[in-house]
């Protein structure tokens, strides 16, 4: 029976270091060794993301980081300067997130308030987070 050759998709990939292992991992005849070896991959299913160093992709990181997103936009009223926290936790969400579609809503969610100033209502980002958390466990 013959093996089956394993491919990968790469996702995240948007920094000068990040293309260059890229392009290591392209040209190696095994990327599941520089796989092992990289801390910056993170591989589910065939699905392959780089995030910075000491940035895991992680489901309770993720959910953690948005419910403090959360926390921070129900004190704007009283403290807005906290926009800056919403933004910032939003952030670690996007870089954190297992799933790719989710990560880019988180990025976009951010995107949206540095471009308006303005706050969304973030349950159905919220129950997307959740969701994905749940279906970790």
């Amino acid at each position: 029976m013959a093996a089956v050759e394993q491919s990968y998709i790469f996702h995240g990939f948007d920094s000068e270091g990040a293309q260059q292992l890229l392009d290591e991992v392209l040209d190696s005849d095994h990327p599941a060794a520089i796989l092992a070896r990289e801390k910056i991959l993170h591989q589910y299913g065939v699905d392959v993301y780089y995030s910075p160093p000491g940035l895991p992709l992680c489901w309770k990181c993720t959910l953690k980081h948005v419910g403090q997103a959360v926390g921070y936009a129900a004190e704007l009223e009283a403290y807005p300067e906290r926009i800056a926290c919403v933004v910032g936790e939003l952030g670690h969400a996007y870089r954190e997130c297992p799933d790719r579609e989710l990560s880019e809503k988180i990025r976009q969610t951010y995107q949206d308030i540095l471009d308006t100033g303005c706050i969304p209502d973030f349950t159905p980002l919220l129950r997307d987070v959740v969701q994905g958390w749940q279906d970790s466990l």
